[in-house]
């Protein structure tokens, strides 16, 4: 045997102990083995090995494993119909690490391995099979055994790899290459497997393992799988796996798709109690899909800044972000950023915790058909965001329809979107639970009245108090592209007068909070201080500063300053007194105020909905001038057949006609006057009331009725006659003037493009 030795050393250590220097040296040292009696022993070869002159006595298995190995046929240790794993070490199973390392590295010259590599089925391996840094001559295949330390494939590289249906105390394989497939599945593994940095030719597949990473000394649950940084060629397959502690695969580069369905994911909790990732895919880059299908997890899932050439599919899947350690509920999706080639499915999710969409890139749609949305709470108590999704841009439509529920808010602030598919129904209804201020789409497939949306609108538009007009203009906007010139009226009707309460709602609060402040100052009570925090907390954020002046204005009238050296002397008693009276008549007129501001915004908003639409419907400024017209026309004709209506003209009033006829009538001389036959009377205008209604109303159309008759007022019929005919002369200057400024767009705010 010319050939060169090898050192093995075969020590019964935990995995945690440093490699012995001595594991992967060429083949030009001795090998070390450790007996069955534990007294170690060196071979040559394999030769030698097998001899038993050296004292060493091989297993069945390991004699079948060499014969095996040099036909390049399986090894199979298992005994029955099924393959299974031993269930301890005996002659039938067990094979040394030392001896498996051996022939999957090539053996020596004079082994007469076959190049297919060593095909290895229900063996018990023990001791650390070390192959760091090393290249294997063939594939290994080892199926269904188990091993009694941790596998240490640290640097090598080898043609194919396979731990199928292995059970193993964790894998360590930092920056292996495997030229083809690089197979985990079904293997039970009670510590973490670290493949990160792995160069896979073929499929790197994990489907159906159960990894538990386990625990440290502290408490924090490890690693279950760090696959991070791993570069596979075309599939990378995570379907059904079982994992407790975090399965991490950032920074991963993966030719084809990363599959997880049907994976239960649980990230574990660290010694503080708080949730861990289940999932961090931060920075992965697929070619094609990703899919996270019917998954069940238990943490954070996390795909921010992902690159996903085709699908990221979430369909079905149970997300549970779980909480910190203050009792925050913790983010069930974080997609923060990610940018997808194609669709994004989240129908049919059910998400404990956030859905963080913020800044991602949809090349396609975005589905959340039948989701069940649940943002969670923070340690206060607080509601926090069921979909957040600022800045979201999706190239195609956005589906929130067919049962959606949504419990939290929905921020869509600044978001983009081609088609708008919904369900009004589906959307948050109570305050602060739905922000659309510059949200933005180009098709709405949902209903268009906005009857329908009106809900939709006013919930989207306020937030703490504040009013955006923006989701009013856009949806107007879209219902006009659409050829709904009528809803979108509605829409920018209905924005002024949502704009309107609003302001209506802040002088309340305004009054309310002066209120309090000046009982407050007055009585000084505990009743009354509560009072003022609880109103305070309900103060839009445009009158913070408000507030803070009027504190600030509390505390110099209110509060005796310290005696410090150096400070003001404080104000007697007296003065104190006078500048407390004078805060609250201050509060006091300011309250009058706020009382003025929302009597004269609701004249103003009442007066202007009802002639021009606030600007947005200047047909109703001609309804209602006909409508005047008509009933002054009414008015006229009875005045009229009470006499009250009298020539203007001197001649007529000077004549001895009208003379005869007051004489015959002095309160009602014209009915007298009308009825003769005299030459003045047959040529003289006659009286009609609706064009005399109408040539007062119009101040632009004189029609001869205002510049011949007039009203007596000789009765007080006729006083009253003469004041209706100013006010309806001043109506229909006004309401001339206003439906002439609406109708070319001088009064309309807001108007969308």
């Amino acid at each position: 045997m010319g050939a060169s030795l090898l050192v093995f050393p075969l020590y019964r250590r935990s995995p945690r102990r440093t490699q012995h220097p001595l594991a992967c040296r060429p083949l030009s040292r001795q090998a070390e083995i450790i007996p069955f009696s534990g007294q170690p022993m060196t071979f040559k070869s394999i030769a030698e090995f097998l001899d038993p002159k050296n004292g060493h006595r091989p297993t069945s298995a390991e004699r079948d494993l060499i014969a095996k190995t040099r036909t390049g046929e399986p090894c199979r240790c298992w005994k029955g119909k099924e393959p299974s794993r031993p269930d301890g070490p005996s002659d039938d199973t067990t094979i040394r690490a030392a001896l498996l390392r051996l022939l999957i590295i090539g053996g020596t010259k004079d082994c007469g391995l076959h190049e297919r590599g060593v095909w290895l089925e229900g063996g018990w391996i023990e001791g650390e099979l070390d192959l760091s840094f090393c290249t294997g001559k063939g594939a290994a295949l080892l199926a269904y055994c188990h091993f009694t330390d941790r596998p240490n494939l640290n640097q090598t590289t080898l043609p194919q790899l396979s731990l199928d249906d292995s059970a193993l105390p964790g894998l360590f394989a930092q920056g292996a290459v495997v030229a083809g497939g690089f197979f985990l599945r079904r293997i039970v593994g009670t510590g973490t497997v670290a493949v990160g940095g792995v160069q896979v030719g073929g499929q790197l597949d994990c489907t159906g393992a159960t990894l538990d990473g386990g625990k440290d000394m502290h408490g924090n649950a490890l690693v279950a799988l760090n696959a991070q940084g791993a570069e596979v060629g075309p599939d990378f397959f995570l379907g059904q796996v079982t994992a407790i502690g975090t399965v991490t695969v950032g920074g991963a580069k993966i030719g084809g798709q990363l599959s997880c369905i049907g994976a239960k994911l649980y990230g574990g909790k660290d010694a503080r109690g708080a949730a861990l990732d289940a999932l961090n895919a931060q920075g992965v880059e697929v070619g094609q899909d990703l899919f996270l299908s019917q998954v069940t997890a238990r943490g954070t899932v996390t795909v921010g800044g992902a690159k996903i050439g085709g699908q990221l599919g979430c369909t079905g899947a149970t997300l549970d972000g779980g909480k910190d350690m203050h009792g925050t509920t913790l983010r069930a999706l974080n997609a923060q950023g990610v940018k997808v080639g194609q669709d994004l499915f989240l129908s049919q999710v059910t998400a404990i915790g956030t859905v963080d969409v913020i800044g991602a890139r949809i090349g396609g749609q975005l589905d959340c058909t039948d989701a069940t949305l649940v943002g969670g709470k923070d340690k206060n108590g607080t509601a926090l965001p069921a979909l957040h999704a600022q800045r979201l841009q999706v190239s195609q439509g956005f589906f929130f329809r067919d049962l959606v529920k949504v419990q939290g808010l929905v921020d869509l602030t600044a978001a983009r979107f081609a088609d708008l598919v919904d369900d009004p129904a589906c959307w948050p209804v109570a305050p602060d639970n739905l922000i659309l201020n510059g949200f933005t789409y180009d098709r709405i497939g949902g209903p268009t009245t906005f009857a329908a949306r009106r809900n939709w609108l006013v919930t989207g538009s306020h937030w703490l108090g504040e009013f955006y007009p923006q989701p009013y203009t856009q949806f107007a906007k879209i219902l006009r592209q659409m050829g709904h010139a009528r809803e979108a009226r509605k829409v920018l009707i209905g924005m002024a007068e949502a704009e309107a309460k609003t302001l209506q709602k802040r002088h309340r609060a305004r009054r309310r909070l002066v209120r309090a402040l000046r009982r407050f100052s007055a009585t000084a009570s505990v009743q009354s201080r509560d009072s003022v925090v609880g109103i305070l907390d309900e103060v839009p954020a445009s009158l913070k500063f408000d507030a803070k002046v009027m504190f600030d204005l509390f505390a110099k009238t209110h509060m005796v300053p310290p005696d410090l050296p150096g400070s003001p002397s404080p104000l007697s008693k007296i003065t104190r007194e006078y500048a407390k009276q004078d805060f609250r008549n201050r509060m006091r007129w300011l309250a009058t105020k706020s009382r003025i501001a929302i009597l004269w915004s609701r004249i103003k908003t009442g007066f202007f909905g009802i002639t021009v639409g606030h600007g947005h419907a200047p047909h109703r400024s001609l309804v209602l001038a006909l409508g005047c017209v008509g009933v002054s026309s009414l008015v006229y004709m009875y005045l009229w057949s009470r006499g009250v209506m009298v020539p203007t003209d001197a001649v007529i009033l000077t004549s001895t006609e009208w003379a005869t006829a007051y004489a015959g009538s002095a309160e009602a001389p014209s009915l007298v006057w009308a009825s003769g036959k005299g030459p003045a009377t047959q040529h003289y205008e006659t009286f009609y009331s609706l064009p005399y209604a109408l040539d007062v109303f119009l101040p632009i159309v004189d029609l001869g009725q205002q510049s011949t008759w007039g009203q007596t007022t000789v009765t007080n019929l006729g006083v009253v006659a003469r004041i209706y005919t100013w006010l309806l002369q001043a109506a229909g200057y006004i309401i001339t003037s206003l439906g002439l400024a609406a109708a070319t767009g001088i009064i309309q705010r807001n108007q969308p493009d």
